[in-house]
């Protein structure tokens, strides 16, 4: 081939009809975007204009619209442009001013108002030709006093035109012909409603013609040191669907203002704990809205806060709808990380009660991202809670309680404090009593990530051992390596009924068997939803399934019943075993109470029903049963001696309309004098299996408001009158209101007068009591005492004086740990001390 020769060089041309429209619309997937273009380019001129025109006028933006004439104006005060520069920056795609003034203002000082400046790429009049056929420009520059103003005009296509025009003052006059298709846009509520969401933080008013006050509010609570209660309104308008719990205000500046990051991160209030939070966020870039719903700016283990995040710092994409993934970005990012770690930390020191709340409604988030975060759970190790017999605390306060990690049961190291926790299902309710017959503090670890996370605390932290002791092993149910005969024959008829059963030793003495599955069916299905789910993260998928896996090999150990380990030291389980009459069908239907009975407080979900505090009065009363059974069969003498249990006299309160009232005026005659009762309220969605039989049998009386019963509410009431039929019922009605089909005292009342007609059939029933007793509503006063606390305390105490005398500790085993932590009991105490003070 010849070499060329006569060679030129000349420059690529596009020939493109509606080029300019078309890079308009390939930039941009929202058209509402041009609104905030058109904003932006008006705001930043005027400011440009502040800064260089000593005699500028106060900055104003004027929007106008006219839906017959299709047209949408957009007018501003500020710098304006004469014909070079119109030429130079309005007629050049990508040609931009701004970082150029951007430098020079922060070279004479002014770096408060060169960040504010939004405008960076020369490509926001590409997003009008979204909206708009035609744009025309109306500009006159303020250095230009008495030259003509410049008229522009472009349709989208590869031309222009131009000339000179007039214009009274300085400024520029944007005036876009709207499409047809987008004509929906020339709306008084649309269009305040774009500006609200675009510019509403922009420091220059923005008025909507005609109305003279401006549609933007310009300054945002991080803009005016705001107090907590004027953060909370901002976000609830931001974030109508959710409840605000806890409000961190971002003000940081570092860098000699170099650096700044303002906005308002919030944790909300969640229904339920769960992993899936996404930490959304709403960004704002020198006060320009960016977008909404930003998920990777926060730190990925802080998915539990969402809010709003402003800074300069923060690069968009060019269409200006995303943020670019920089250095800035990441920088933004640590500083985030930083401020929620600081503020958890110092609410743990300054306040227990928000930290509690939080911690509780966002737990398992917190440990679960703490999980793959070195930093983060560095600083919450100590202060997340979990659940434990104790109650709900964090690890250094279960070392505190804990008697052995006190004394050091590690003989290989006595310096090292013992972590002990279980994972087998049961809840704390039915493991609390075996383990604190072991003289144990220990850790309810069934459910993600509470096992991975103190597997981790153990690794991280000196002289912590860690000891897993899930019911099944032999920590709790010691082995008995030569059983006699009777031990065997027991075993072997459990078999024959297709239950998997091991006659052991353990405490407490009081409880026959105890029911163990290796795994928990809400466990298991709870992990699988999670590993389903598109959104989560994949970190927390892998912990997740290595926690499946694990708990999978374990259920092969089981059967599908579980495993009953049967109580050899208890009177019971030794009848069984000495009478050996199982021919007897009688002695059968022992075998499966007894099973029934451990089923009752196993892990398939009994747990919700039984609470740990009653667990071993249930264990009492079945012992009474099964031994009575048995006696029937030999017609001997009860082999069983076990306390009687005492119950205070009290009123059932069957809540029949859910009427707050009502319930206020009833509770005020029954607890008042002379008749002093206590209340047990029985909600109609509330099982009665929380209230014992025994108790219901012991009732002084039952009131139900039967003028308009729920019909829940009186199968609430049949199912108690069937259990306690002694019992007298109170039947409050109307005289329009038919009686009750059951035996009642029929209190007729008038003209809404329920409390007299209640006072009435009390003293007919001889209620009235020589002293005043403690009430549940002497407790409740104090919002730290739950219902079922204050019910209790009135049941044990008769007075003030004498729960001030009682030992908490002493207190705390007799209602329960679980229902009354030492450290609640010393509160409550604390605080009956200081009342009675006053």
């Amino acid at each position: 081939m010849q070499r060329p020769h006569g060679i030129r060089q000349g420059q690529m041309t596009i020939n493109v009809p509606g080029v300019i429209r078309t890079l308009g619309e390939s930039l941009y997937a929202d058209p509402h975007v041009a609104i905030r273009e058109l904003l932006q380019n008006a705001h930043d001129t005027c400011l440009v204009r502040q800064a260089d025109d000593p005699n500028a006028p106060l900055p104003e933006i004027h929007v106008r619209y006219d839906p017959f004439g299709r047209s949408l104006t957009i007018e501003d005060n500020g710098v304006g442009m004469n014909e070079t520069e119109v030429e130079q920056f309005l007629s050049v795609i990508g040609a931009s001013n701004t970082d150029a003034v951007r430098s020079r203002l922060e070279a004479i000082g002014e770096r408060s108002l060169a960040e504010r400046l939004i405008g960076r790429f020369g490509l926001g009049m590409l997003a009008a030709f979204i909206i708009g056929e035609r744009i025309e420009f109306v500009t006159r520059s303020f250095r230009s006093e008495g030259e003509a103003a410049v008229w522009w005009e472009c349709s989208g296509e590869q031309s222009y035109r131009m000339g000179q025009t007039t214009r009274p003052n300085a400024g520029t006059t944007v005036t876009v012909a709207i499409k047809p298709s987008q004509v929906h846009l020339l709306r008084e509520d649309e269009l305040s409603r774009l500006i609200r969401l675009f510019a509403d933080l922009l420091s220059v008013p923005i008025y909507l013609d005609p109305s003279p006050r401006p549609v933007n509010v310009m300054q945002a609570p991080w803009h005016s040191g705001a107090s907590e209660s004027e953060y909370i309104r901002y976000l609830n308008e931001l974030y109508p669907s959710e409840s605000v719990l806890a409000v961190i205000p971002l003000n940081v500046e570092e860098d000699d203002g170099a650096f700044k990051l303002g906005g308002v991160l919030f944790i909300p209030k969640q229904p339920y704990l769960n992993v899936r939070e996404h930490g959304d966020l709403i960004i704002y870039v020198r006060r320009m809205f960016v977008c909404r719903g930003e998920r990777s700016l926060l730190p990925e283990w802080a998915k539990f806060v969402k809010g709003v995040v402003e800074s300069p710092n923060l690069r968009e994409t060019t269409s200006r709808e995303a943020l670019r993934r920089d250095e800035y970005f990441e920088r933004v990012q640590r500083t985030l990380g930083q401020v929620i770690l600081n503020y958890l930390e110092q609410l743990a020191l300054n306040d227990q009660r928000l930290f509690r709340e939080i911690v509780t409604q966002h737990n398992r988030v917190i440990k679960s991202w703490a999980l793959i975060s070195d930093e983060l759970f560095a600083r919450i190790k100590d202060i997340v809670l979990f659940e434990t017999d104790a109650g709900r605390m964090n690890l250094p306060r279960y070392f505190e309680q804990s008697q052995l990690s006190r004394s050091g049961i590690n003989n290989d190291d006595a310096h090292q404090r013992l972590l002990f926790y279980f994972t087998t299902p049961g809840g704390i309710g039915q493991h609390a009593v075996l383990f604190a017959a072991k003289g144990l503090r220990v850790i309810d670890a069934q459910y993600f990530p509470d096992e991975p996370f103190l597997r981790r605390y153990a690794e991280l932290t000196p002289n912590i051992g860690l000891r897993r002791l899930d019911v099944g092993g032999d920590f709790i149910f010691e082995a008995m390596p030569n059983k006699d005969q009777r031990w065997l024959e027991l075993e072997e008829r459990y078999a024959e009924m297709g239950v998997q059963a091991q006659v052991s030793q353990y405490l407490p003495e009081s409880i026959p068997a105890v029911l163990i599955f290796s795994e928990n069916s809400e466990t298991s299905e709870q992990v699988d939803t999670l590993l389903a789910d598109p959104n989560l993260s994949p970190s927390i998928k892998q912990l997740l399934q290595a926690m499946l896996d694990e708990r999978k090999a374990q259920r092969k150990h089981t059967g599908s019943k579980g495993m009953l380990y049967l109580n050899a030291r208890n009177a019971v389980i030794n009848q069984v075993a000495q009478l050996n009459h199982y021919a007897d069908p009688q002695m059968r239907d022992v075998l499966i109470f007894l099973y029934n009975n451990a089923l009752m407080l196993s892990a398939q979900g009994a747990q919700r029903i039984v609470k740990p505090e009653h667990a071993k009065q249930i264990f009492d009363a079945n012992n009474r049963v099964a031994s009575a059974l048995m006696n029937a069969i030999t017609g001997t003498t009860n082999a069983v001696d076990l306390p009687p249990t005492t119950v205070a006299p009290y009123a059932v309160l069957i809540n029949t309309l859910g009427n707050n009232q009502v319930n206020q005026e009833l509770r005020y005659v029954l607890e008042s004098a002379p008749f002093f009762l206590r209340i047990v309220g029985i909600d109609a969605a509330i099982s009665l299996t929380e209230h014992s039989l025994q108790s219901l049998q012991q009732a002084a009386c039952i009131v139900i408001d039967a003028s308009e019963p729920a019909q829940a509410s009186l199968l609430a009431l049949g199912a108690v009158w069937a259990i306690a039929p002694h019992v007298p019922i109170i039947a409050l009605r109307s005289a329009e209101t038919e009686p009750l089909a059951i035996p009642a005292i029929d209190a007729v009342y008038d003209l809404g007068v329920r409390d007299e007609a209640l006072r009435r059939a009390l003293q007919e029933l001889n209620m009235a009591q020589s002293e005043r007793r403690l009430t549940a509503a002497d407790f409740l006063r104090y919002e730290f005492v739950s219902e079922r606390l204050a019910q209790a305390l009135a049941e044990q105490f008769r007075s003030i004086d004498q729960l001030l005398r009682a030992d908490p500790a002493e207190v705390s085993n007799l209602l329960g740990v679980r229902l009354a932590p030492l450290g609640l009991i010393e509160e409550l105490q604390r605080a009956l001390e200081e009342d009675r003070g006053h």
